[in-house]
């Protein structure tokens, strides 16, 4: 038969009834900050933009895009898509963003056939199972491809993002940032005061 105690400094102790001996579990001071990206506020954010529907999230076209070039509607789904997994790539829940990157990328499907006036599978079997679109330059024509589930897209968290190990980082500053959501790139002191 084992109980467990407490005493008034927050640790705790299990005894176990016959035995000399006494397992201790000590609580420190110091707990870990576990940092999540807002996955629903981000998908309201996704139906609130028209890039998905109400309750079931599944991407739909966005209709204002269609009069647009294709490598363009391409580009902005791309500059969406990147910009939101930039700014959470320290998320600890990184690995449900797929949750967005499938919206977008059903979203962009079903703007792109319904520019093309074909079906999303047509969509893909044109770019070889990849969202593609052509693009002409100076050179020739250049390929765009959408930057989702075909291109070896990794969900996987920056641990790096915030090394507050570095020279010239500084901790305070850090944690301010963090708390007010701006980005950890403009963290770094100017060189004259990181001497």
């Amino acid at each position: 038969m084992s109980d467990f105690k407490s005493d008034p400094k927050g640790h705790t102790s299990k005894h176990k009834s016959g035995h000399a001996k006494r397992a201790t579990l000590a609580r420190t001071g110091a707990g870990t900050i576990r940092l999540e990206a807002p996955i629903m506020e981000l998908m309201g954010k996704l139906v609130e933009d028209g890039f998905a529907k109400k309750g079931s999230f599944k991407g739909k076209a966005r209709r204002d895009l269609i009069p647009r070039q294709e490598w363009e509607i391409v580009m902005y789904y791309n500059s969406i898509l990147g910009g939101v997994l930039n700014y959470y790539s320290f998320a600890a829940n990184r690995s449900k963003m797929s949750w967005i990157v499938y919206t977008l990328q059903r979203s962009l499907m079903h703007t792109l056939a319904s520019r093309r006036r074909c079906s999303t599978r047509q969509v893909l079997k044109k770019g070889n199972g990849k969202i593609t679109a052509l693009k002409t330059t100076k050179d020739g024509m250049r390929q765009v491809d959408f930057n989702g589930y075909g291109n070896n897209l990794s969900l996987k968290v920056n641990q790096k993002a915030f090394n507050v190990s570095g020279k010239g980082l500084d901790p305070e500053k850090l944690l301010r940032c963090i708390m007010s959501g701006i980005s950890a790139r403009w963290v770094r002191k100017p060189k004259a005061l990181a001497r």
